[in-house]
């Protein structure tokens, strides 16, 4: 213990002081310029001690406190283990040596503006503040531990050690907040793993440098209200994994910088209100969310996310936290933000957002929308945006002038409102660009004005609402532009005015609840397919006419459209394997085959079957197949009956076939065109003869010419009545050199009786069994006896329609 006559002036004053708690200084001169300072502004730290402890002056009072200001305190100031019952205030002083606080107990400490070596305080307990503002150390200083009873303040404190942290505080408390904000530097990183914050922590402004682990390592951590990180620039990243933020955490207009791994490490984080990374937010390296809970909105607006090195990115938010930045985990490559089971209770915002890398929310839980209204997402010819197998409870919004180059994955998802792209430009050319398979979105799909390089998949995909890619402009030459097999829309589905797809759309299996509306569309594939729609079903209307176009073959086999499939005013060009239309199996309750000019290649209608069929000749291709084409009616006004035989139906391929010219008889008949329906059985029976031998054709030559196939009886009649003057005058002639009395009693010979008895076979006048025929007669007896059968196998034939439902 000094002695009262060691003291200096400048001692004896503090002495006297410490007794009323009255403050000792000098000035306001900065303790930087402490080393010119006069000898009379030193205080030995013994005698602070000393006073400190109350083995100086009347312990039964002890000092009131010890406030120091502009002093240069020598020696080592020890107080480790004391217990320290009055406020220690040394203000703007400067400290030779060390601070040791240690296990110490007190009520208050302020080093304010004060320069020293080092600080080591670990399992402080203070009742009240502890006030470091604009404290300059240039060693470690450590609160590991520490219990601050009130206010924690480091507010334009400088730590700058030589090596190792700036500040370790593993397991502080701070029972109300902690402020390290205005101009706060550290380098070497700040620990502040574990520590529990009973009111805000405040990081605004702040610099935190270290390049050898997290700038801020603040694993645990558990802040009781707000968070704030405004404009905080870290060099080295931040670690808020495992952490817990009451209140709001604000990181906006944030730098974090971390080269070897993640920039923000808040896996597992939960936050209480909104986490803000915006407004001029940075992270060069990983955003790691994985896990995180937000209770309230997520907001990344206007920030700049920039993908690190190849690290390796926990997915499992039940794995240990790593103890730096460098821990490896499950290998994830260009990742700007990993935010992999992420919880967000409101909404998530990207707008306008800069990402360089992978953005993933694979199996995230949002309860509000997702916006990336003008962000720029950029990761080429790999991940650019990945939410699969997550659930968003409003709507998706990817348009308004969104740019993603790179793939954009959303299979599996589930959208409670909309998704948006209309107007959205989505980029990686020769590859999938956009892939959504089993996405279920119980709104719409809007992607009006939509552009993309590369495959647009929505393989099994389900819309509850409707399909909008107005104006969209689909792009993959060569491959699929539109991959949207057993796709499922309730509503409508419009692919109209402008829309254009270089590439397959695939179609197969899809299911349009309402009407599909392609009008004005371009589709380009040349040599292949256009649209592939097999098992394409449609509720309404299918209407791809109204100048849509074209190049390649429409395949529709199988589809079902429950309205009218209408090609009017359409440009068809372009075929497969020869065919321009394949409607093989089609069910409509229309077909509307009306294009500007006749198809390319054949148009298949093969076992087709639709209620009514409207087309025009102008518009008919050179080659049908109309096999098994079954329609209730067809266009009659302007298309004369010989002019669809000749210039329509024999274009059937493969030549001759009963089924077209049956189905056009019958829907002539329905339509009370009795006569054209006679006209067109005849023309069958006519072309029919080219699939006949030669006999057959004889026979069908006859048929034609007796009774008109049975559909001009009349004829058989003509025919008979010629015969029988025929007969009568050949026989009247014979008679009587070649035709005797077969016996006594003969009735006078009639030759016009004795025809009608020899022609026909049912009948008896009794003129044939009187006159018994010689010579010449017999044979015209027998020749028009034959005559006679074949006109009433004949007229048998027509009159019970046999050979009209004869398909051979």
């Amino acid at each position: 213990m000094l002695a009262d006559d060691e003291l200096t002036d400048m001692e004896r004053r503090v002495v006297k002081a410490a007794a009323t708690g009255e403050p000792v200084g000098f000035g306001s001169d900065s303790a930087a310029e402490a080393e010119s300072w006069p000898a009379y502004r030193r205080v030995r730290a013994e005698l602070l001690v000393e006073l400190l402890t109350g083995r100086r002056g009347r312990a039964e009072h002890g000092p009131k406190g010890v406030t120091l200001v502009g002093v240069r305190i020598t020696g080592r100031f020890d107080l480790g283990g004391a217990i320290v019952s009055c406020p220690v205030a040394l203000l703007g002083c400067w400290f030779d040596k060390p601070i040791d606080f240690r296990e110490m107990q007190a009520v208050s400490i302020r080093l304010n503006d004060s320069h020293l070596p080092g600080i080591a305080a670990d399992y402080l307990r203070t009742s009240h503040t502890v006030n470091l503002a604009g404290l300059v150390c240039k060693g470690n200083a450590s609160f590991i531990a520490a219990h601050v009873g009130g206010q924690f303040v480091l507010n334009q404190a400088r730590l700058k050690p030589a090596s190792g942290l700036a500040l370790q505080a593993w397991g502080l408390t701070v029972d109300h907040d902690m402020w390290c904000y205005g101009g706060f530097e550290a380098e070497g990183g700040v620990q502040l793993a574990g520590a529990r914050i009973g009111r805000s922590l405040a990081l605004d402004g702040a610099t935190l440098t270290n390049h050898d682990g997290y700038a801020l390592d603040a694993r645990d951590l558990t802040v009781e209200q707000s968070m704030s990180c405004a404009d905080v620039t870290a060099t080295g990243g931040v670690d808020l994994s495992s952490g817990h933020v009451r209140g709001m955490l604000d990181l906006r207009g944030a730098s974090l910088t971390n080269a070897k791994g993640r920039a923000l490490d808040a896996a597992r984080l939960t936050v209480g209100q909104n986490m803000r990374c915006w407004d001029g937010f940075t992270a060069a390296g990983t955003v790691c969310l994985v896990g995180a809970r937000i209770e309230g909105a997520l907001v990344m607006s206007e920030a700049k996310l920039t993908a690190g090195p190849d690290v390796q990115v926990s997915g499992d938010p039940e794995t240990e936290v790593s103890d730096g930045p460098e821990a490896k985990l499950p290998d994830q490559r260009g990742l700007a933000l990993e935010a992999d089971m992420l919880t967000v209770g409101q909404n998530v915002s990207f707008a306008s957002t800069v990402c360089d890398g992978e953005l993933r929310l694979t199996d995230a839980q949002i309860g509000g929308a997702i916006f990336f209204t003008g962000a720029r997402l950029t990761n080429p010819g790999r991940d650019a945006l990945v939410a699969v197998s997550a659930t968003v409870g409003n709507d998706l919004m990817l348009g308004g002038g969104c740019v993603v180059t790179g793939e954009v994955r959303l299979h599996d998802t589930r959208v409670g409102g909309i998704v948006d792209l209309a107007g959205a430009t989505l980029a990686n050319d020769g590859a999938r660009a956009f892939y959504a398979d089993g996405l279920v979105v119980d709104g719409a799909v809007l992607g009006m004005g939509l552009t993309v390089t590369g495959e647009f998949r929505l393989t099994a995909t389900h819309i509850g609402g409707h399909l909008d890619l107005s104006r969209a402009d689909l792009s993959n030459p060569g491959g699929t532009a539109l991959e949207a097999a057993d796709l499922v829309v309730g509503g409508n589905a419009f692919v109209r005015n402008g829309f254009s797809a270089k590439g397959i759309v695939v179609l197969t299996g899809a299911d349009v609840g309402g009407e599909f509306d392609l009008r004005r569309a371009r589709l380009s594939n040349a040599g292949d397919y256009a649209l592939a729609g097999r098992g394409l079903k449609v509720g309404g209307d299918m209407i791809c006419g109204d100048a849509f176009t074209s190049d390649g073959c429409i395949r529709l086999r199988d589809a079902r459209i429950g309205g009218r499939l209408d090609f009017g005013e359409a440009e068809l060009t372009g075929a497969k394997d020869g065919v321009g239309l394949d409607a093989e199996g089609l069910r409509a309750s229309a077909l509307v085959l009306m294009p500007v000019r006749p198809p390319d290649g054949v148009v298949d209608l093969t076992d087709a079957h639709v209620g009514t069929f409207l087309d025009r000749p102008s518009s008919w291709p050179k080659v049908l197949r109309l096999r098994g084409f079954v329609y209730e009616s067809v266009t009659t006004k302007g298309v004369p009956v010989k002019k669809r035989l000749k210039e329509w139906v024999s274009r059937h391929e493969g030549g001759y076939a009963p089924g077209p010219y049956d189905e056009l008889a019958a829907a002539y008949r329905r339509a009370g065109y009795g006569e054209r329906a006679r006209r067109v059985s005849l023309e069958k029976q006519w072309c029919r003869r080219s699939k006949l031998n030669v006999f057959g054709k004889a026979w069908n030559w006859f048929l034609w010419a007796t009774v008109g196939y049975g559909y001009r009886t009349w004829l058989a009649a003509v025919w008979l009545a010629a015969i029988l003057v025929l007969g009568s005058l050949v026989f009247a002639v014979l008679h009587p050199a070649e035709l005797h009395p077969a016996g006594a009693g003969t009735p006078a010979f009639n030759a016009f009786a004795y025809t009608v008895d020899v022609l026909l076979p049912v009948g008896d006048l009794g003129q044939q069994a009187a006159w018994q025929a010689e010579g010449a007669a017999v044979w015209w007896s027998f020749g028009l006896a034959l005559a006679g059968w074949l006109l009433v196998t004949a007229v048998v034939a027509g009159l019970t329609n046999a050979l009209s439902r004869d398909q051979h």
